[in-house]
């Protein structure tokens, strides 16, 4: 006795087996309330899409009452009562809550403004044609795992088979089970199948996806964000979007983060008011509705900085930039188990393939018992068979002696005997047996096609690469979410071009524009013209030497018949006039800084270069060049270092001046630099240029229109402090616009300042002397003056 007592003795650590009788516990309850499943739906949620599939409350259906599917769903499924039931119905088809709603709704289901559903009695919904194609195309109960409904007499689904990967698709928020949480963000529908299919052909194909929310809002693009794909868990950050208005300083926002309620942002906006923290704030008007979608204004002061200010609500308590955290925790055969993205699709992948051999198993069992039944009813009733069938019935007394007689005679099932024995009069005639022999051959080559599909991995994955593209191309949206990255959007960086007036006016064009209209109200300003993309910056130059640094992208686009707005808006330099900007571009590093040099020149032929690493990523404005009093700073090129040897050096009076580059020291920041050209009393430097070496030709082109095309030859290399040669003649209110060398298949563009701009192919051009006059190349009309030029190789 003692020996059979201690064979049934096991030893336990009590403390571990209470953990793991706690952790079976809390999945159960997790499964049954609060945590999503694998198909990506709540137990509520499962049991209200399928009372509306078992009431066959189909898209092409009358609308139910909200509250006669809550009492449904009561009735069969939920025993929990109907207090959740009707709210959760109104999340499955509210737009602004899911990229694909799963409920086809009807009246107020909420608004995106914060506004509350109405009472379920005045409501209506139906499935979604999505969730019926997603979840109930391949729906049936032979093989999808069935289970017995609280009331004992129903059945409901202990999951939903996805015909795609919807458990990422409109995102879970605020799943806080037993002893874990669950936080799925919401992805691009489009993205995620797109991804899914290369995960099929390659399991370890690189894969990577930002959320995209369907409130529409922006999403950052950081570490976190990766963290939150590769590993499930980290941290997503949404952001309002936004217009700026900025000739009026009106900031509209166009969306919200996911779960924040503009009403209570609204709130906390003028709270922020009344504090003192957002002083240059004027007046605040919420214009949002079901049809406008969000439409929340903010009008600042005139001379607000509305970056600044934009800032500032960003990183209050509103909400219009939200942190989520993620951890995508999902349920599966009553267990919890963590995903990353890659992690759920490939999963994912794998169940859908189970799914497919079940449902094609499952068809492959029902075509081949029709088959053998059609059979049986071709050998019954051929030539020679249908009337010993016909008199069989008629002298059978009831149908069971006729069963009987039909499994004697032809040696087939009761239960084929009871279809034959089932079939009426009209089934015997020529016509239905001709449907049987039809039938036949559609069976077999429903059984062929079935038979190549489970017999085939390579086939399945097709078949299930197949219905992802149809799910694309039915329920394929673009991206309602930018991306962005840091302080810079991931779109696709544009082309524009950027003017800037000398006495402070900026303008931002994008590169179709034909004209580049007015910058400033004031006449005589000198302009400059650069091509640049929206993820560049600026390097701006004042005449005392002083630099900063500004983001194209924070520069509006704006009309041409609109004049330019002030600068000092977005950046602050000590001096009154802009003499130079330079273009950095956006990806650039110290590495690539390092191969260019900034070349300073004053009014005086003072000249510095300095390396533009010593520039990079400025964040307030700095000393570039010491200046005095009578030589100011006037132009500012880059060159790369040891290929761009030669500058060019033009002044007030049509001279210039051609210089070795290599000749000239490097300077450091705070240097004033080296005087390299000898001018006359009354004689100013206003520009200068690179020197192509590769390129054969001068050209240089005046404020008139007059320009002149040369050999870069009749211009050699001179000596510091040599006199300078005359490059153009020029008339009393003539201004030199610029020179730069060019060759034959280059195309310049000379910028007017009120008509469009005109391009001339440099093969198209007379070439001249150096000696020869300036022809009239550019018509100018009266108060028309050409301001820059491009070359376009």
């Amino acid at each position: 006795m003692a020996s059979e007592l201690k064979a049934k003795q096991y030893s336990r650590n009590i403390a571990a087996q209470c953990e793991e009788y706690q952790k079976i516990y809390g999945a159960n309850k997790n499964l049954y309330r609060h945590i999503a499943s694998i198909d990506g739906l709540k137990p509520v949620q499962r049991r209200i899409l399928y009372t509306l599939y078992s009431d066959r409350s189909f898209p092409i259906d009358k609308y139910s009452k909200v509250q006669s599917i809550s009492g449904s769903v009561m009735l069969h499924f939920h025993p929990h009562g109907d207090q959740s039931i009707p709210g959760v119905i109104y999340g499955m088809g509210q737009t602004f809550s899911n990229n694909l709603p799963l409920i086809d709704k009807e009246g107020n289901f909420g608004s995106v403004d914060g506004e509350a559903p109405a009472a379920p009695r005045y409501t209506e919904g139906k499935l979604s044609q999505f969730a019926l194609d997603c979840y109930f195309k391949d729906f049936d109960k032979r093989y999808i795992d069935m289970k017995e409904s609280y009331n004992g007499t129903d059945y409901e689904p202990e999951y939903l088979p996805m015909r795609y990967p919807v458990a990422l698709v409109n995102g879970i928020y605020g799943s806080i089970g037993y002893g874990l949480s669950s936080n799925v963000p919401p992805y691009n529908f489009t993205e995620l199948c797109e991804a899914t299919i290369k995960l099929i052909k390659n399991p370890k194909a690189k894969i990577y996806l930002v959320p995209d929310s369907p409130t529409g809002c922006d999403v950052y693009d950081d570490k976190n964000t990766k963290d939150s794909f590769n590993t499930g868990f980290g941290k997503v950050t949404y952001q309002a979007s936004y217009t700026i208005d900025y000739q009026n300083n009106i900031v509209t926002f166009t969306s919200m983060p996911p779960m924040v309620n503009l009403r209570t942002a609204d709130g906390v906006i003028a709270d922020l008011k009344n504090e003192g923290k957002l002083p240059d704030l004027i007046d605040k008007r919420n214009e949002s509705g079901d049809k406008k979608g969000i439409v929340y204004k903010l009008l600042f002061r005139s001379d607000a900085n509305i970056d600044d200010n934009l800032e500032k609500i960003f990183k209050s308590r509103a909400g219009f930039r939200k942190t989520h955290p993620t951890g995508i925790v999902l349920i599966d055969d009553y267990k919890a188990f963590e995903f990353s993205v890659p992690k759920y699709l490939l999963t994912w992948i794998e169940k859908r393939k189970e799914q497919i051999r079940s449902q094609y198993n499952l068809k492959y069992v029902t075509a081949m018992s029709e088959f053998h039944m059609n059979e049986i009813k071709l050998f019954v009733f051929n030539k020679d068979n249908i009337e010993k069938t016909i008199s069989m019935a008629k002298k059978s007394a009831n149908k069971k002696e006729y069963k009987d007689k039909l499994v004697s005679e032809y040696g087939i099932t009761y239960i084929q005997a009871e279809v034959i024995a089932n079939m009426r009069t009209t089934d015997f005639n020529k016509d239905a047996y001709q449907g049987f022999k039809e039938r036949k051959k559609e069976l077999l080559d429903e059984i062929e096609a079935i038979k190549k599909i489970i017999s085939s991995n390579e086939n399945v994955a097709e078949l299930i690469i197949s219905q992802l593209k149809e799910g694309i191309k039915e329920y394929g949206t673009p991206r309602r979410s930018a991306i962005i990255h840091g302080s810079k959007s991931l779109k696709h960086a544009e082309d524009v071009v950027i003017a800037v007036s000398s006495d402070g006016f900026i303008k931002r064009l994008p590169i179709a524009k034909t004209s580049i209209g007015k910058i400033t109200k004031a006449s005589g300003m000198r302009s400059m013209v650069n091509q640049c993309t929206t993820a560049d910056n600026l390097l701006i130059f004042d005449e005392t030497g002083r630099i900063t640094r500004l983001e194209v992208s924070k520069i509006p686009d704006m009309k041409v018949s609109e004049y330019g707005l002030p600068i000092v808006r977005y950046v602050s330099l000590p001096g009154k006039r802009i003499v130079a900007v330079v273009v950095e571009r956006g990806d650039s590093d110290k590495e690539d800084a390092d191969k260019y040099d900034l070349v300073m020149v004053t009014e005086k032929g003072t000249v510095k270069k300095t390396s533009l690493s010593e520039f990079m990523h400025i964040r307030t404005d700095l000393t570039a060049i010491n200046t005095s009093k009578g030589n100011e700073l006037i132009s500012v090129i880059t060159a790369k270092k040891d290929t761009e040897k030669d500058i060019i050096i033009y002044t007030d009076k049509g001279n210039g001046i051609r210089l070795d580059l290599q000749e000239l020291r490097r300077f450091g920041r705070l240097a004033k630099g080296t005087s390299v050209v000898t001018l006359d009393k009354d004689e100013k430097v206003i520009g200068c240029n690179r020197v192509d070496t590769t390129n054969k030709y001068l050209f240089i082109i005046s404020s008139s229109g007059k320009a002149k095309l040369c050999k870069l030859e009749y211009f050699p290399v001179m000596k510091k402090k040599d006199k300078v040669l005359s490059l153009i003649n020029l008339d009393a209110r003539e201004k030199i616009v610029g020179a730069i060398t060019v060759s034959d298949g280059d195309e310049i563009t000379m910028y007017k300042k009120m008509t469009d701009p005109e391009r001339v192919k440099v093969a198209d051009m007379k070439l001249t002397t150096r000696v020869a006059k300036g022809t009239k190349m550019v018509k100018t009309t009266k108060g028309d003056s050409v301001i820059a030029f491009s070359v376009n190789e």
